[in-house]
């Protein structure tokens, strides 16, 4: 098949959970022969960089820039108007003209358009091609900013509350007017199709593989060293962080005085770095996320509002390093129970932290078990096919 693969954000490099779930699909698709393009949107908080991976180099690769910047003025008008402020800041006539200009020249099979925010480009694409469109779910997003409507206090809360309303009227309208709607969290796909949806909803779980990671030499976890990896400026990341190490770390501390917190991730949070101590580390942006994951003992995922899947935990799992996280950070993913520990409360996560510090067979074992399941289940050729398959149902 001839395939169009639409992103909000260049697929290269492959460093937080949107990108990955895109380039997860793609390299899937191509490992399966298909012949994949790609229309990506690049802004300046994802601006397009150079491309340093082989399945990358030999497709066709076309980029959009789009400011996305939030800006007081037009936000302010946003409250006025009738479209999402959320949304429309990922639509320019000028990177529509470009994607015009590409449809216009090429001739494709499948349209598949990667989150909401590309959405937005539609109805241009229903006008240059009869191809299937799919939407590839990442997250449900005004159920992630309802969150923070509820979160915040008053004016804010106001404001977010208008915001929201039209985010969600946009995306539950929209996903109607695709041909499919493939969901990478199974909990997403239930909600959607609960909304009396017209439309096919499939469950398609984001798939994960590292061959250099698994073949490369690498030293054994640091004993004293548990991590977090995540972007600082998400705001579910910074809530999860705060709770941990105000409630979780100092009954961790206490207990284990060697052990060491260090924090990796791309963004500048100063509400958590003065949360910093001779215990915790922030380290920023890694150059490696998988060496810095095999590089703890454990890795944790406090995260306590959620919707899509948390793909750091994913690829932690993928590389065998034990993870503790919390209900909100496995909802949506099938993972073995003997796999991931899953944790209700500050005590038990400090609990379960513990246990694996003082028994590595312990950790190790979930750790095997959990890398297991994602080599059998969750590898890009496998969900590629599925997401075929789907299309070819519809």
């Amino acid at each position: 098949m001839n395939i169009l693969q639409i992103c909000h954000k260049p697929p290269y490099p492959d460093t937080d959970g949107g990108t990955m779930a895109s380039y997860s699909i793609l390299r899937g698709l191509r490992e399966l022969g298909h012949n994949v393009s790609v229309f990506a949107l690049t802004t300046p908080k994802h601006p397009k960089k150079e491309v340093g991976d082989p399945i990358l180099n030999n497709i066709d690769i076309h980029y959009a820039h789009v400011n996305t910047q939030v800006r007081p003025l037009k936000a302010l008008r946003g409250l006025f108007e009738k479209h999402s402020y959320h949304i429309s800041r990922f639509y320019k006539e000028e990177a529509a003209a470009k994607l015009k200009l590409f449809l216009e020249k090429n001739t494709f099979d499948l349209i598949i358009f990667e989150s909401l925010f590309t959405a937005v480009y539609l109805p241009l694409v229903r006008t240059k091609t009869n191809a299937p469109c799919i939407y590839r779910e990442h997250n449900i997003e005004s159920a992630l900013w309802k969150q923070r409507e509820q979160k915040a206090p008053l004016p804010a809360s106001l404001v977010l509350k208008n915001f929201n309303k039209k985010l969600n009227r946009f995306e539950f309208d929209i996903v109607n007017e695709f041909d499919g709607i493939a969901c990478i969290s199974k909990s997403d796909a239930q909600t959607l199709a609960s909304k009396g949806l017209t439309k096919p909803v499939k469950y398609i779980p984001f798939s994960y593989t590292n061959r250099a990671a698994a073949t490369e030499n690498h030293a054994p976890p640091n004993p004293d060293k548990i991590g977090f990896i995540g972007a600082l400026n998400w705001e579910p990341n910074i809530e999860g962080l705060s709770v941990f190490i105000r409630e979780v770390w100092p009954m961790v501390h206490k207990k284990h005085p060697k052990l060491k917190f260090h924090i990796a991730g791309r963004g500048k949070n100063t509400k958590l770095e003065k949360l910093s101590s001779n215990s915790i580390t922030f380290e920023g942006e890694v150059a490696s996320a998988p060496q810095f994951m095999r590089s703890c003992t454990v890795l944790v995922v406090p995260l306590y509002e959620s919707s899509g899947v948390r793909v750091k935990l994913i690829e932690a799992s993928a590389l065998a390093v034990p993870v503790i996280t919390t209900p909100a950070g496995i909802k949506g993913l099938e993972m073995p129970a003997d796999g991931i520990a899953v944790c209700e409360s500050a005590r038990e996560f400090a609990y379960q932290i513990s246990k694996m510090i003082e028994n590595p067979h312990y950790a190790q074992k979930r750790g095997e078990k959990a890398k297991k399941y994602i080599a059998e289940y969750l590898y890009p050729a496998q969900t590629a096919q599925q997401l075929i398959e789907f299309v070819k149902g519809l």
